[in-house]
């Protein structure tokens, strides 16, 4: 009798020192900021074909993690995601060009596109979006590029997808800020 008290006791001291068993949670993106001087701007791009077009988006930070600057855009009748992530990274250069960031780290998720900036071949077709992103960079001080994780690249991929969605959002800027302020919370 005792050896069967020993091993209820021996079970329930495993079971209180088990971690307790959650529900799986929702964890926030894991964007790192960039060090200071530098100012990282995530894009992204995503599409609905039934309708018939895409959407672009962008979002500066600064090393405290602070939105500086975004750009949102429908690309009507461009369903290709390539070519829409293009876009986005040719925009989010151009961010970066027209507020003066000199120092910049572009971040996105699509490999591909983050494969061509940094040398790889690219169809013939997109080569004037390509030549586009290199003029840009070479404006730029110092420009980087990474490709990350989609839960990196979050803020981008949320205000893309807003956009995607609601038809008066590109043409409301009270909302935009809004958003990205609490989409960034």
């Amino acid at each position: 009798m005792k050896a069967s008290t020993s091993l209820e006791e021996f079970r329930m001291s495993i079971q209180s020192s088990s971690p307790p068993q959650h529900p799986l949670v929702h964890r926030p993106s894991t964007w790192t900021p960039p060090h200071f001087p530098q100012i990282k701007i995530n894009f992204d791009a995503t599409v609905n074909k039934h309708r018939g077009f895409g959407a672009i988006a962008s979002i500066a930070r600064n090393n405290l993690g602070h939105p500086i600057a975004w750009f949102c855009k429908r690309i009507i009748r461009i369903i290709d995601p390539m070519v829409l992530e293009l876009l986005a990274c040719r925009e989010a250069a151009l961010l970066a060009k027209n507020k003066s960031f000199h120092l910049v780290c572009l971040e996105g998720d699509a490999q591909l596109v983050i494969q061509t900036t940094k040398g790889s071949i690219i169809q013939s077709d997109l080569h004037g979006i390509f030549n586009d992103i290199t003029h840009l960079s070479s404006v730029l001080f110092d420009i980087t590029f990474n490709c990350v994780p989609r839960a990196y690249n979050s803020a981008a991929h949320n205000l893309a997808k807003k956009i995607l969605q609601d038809d008066s959002f590109e043409f409301n800027p009270l909302e935009q800020t809004n958003f990205v302020l609490f989409s960034l919370n």
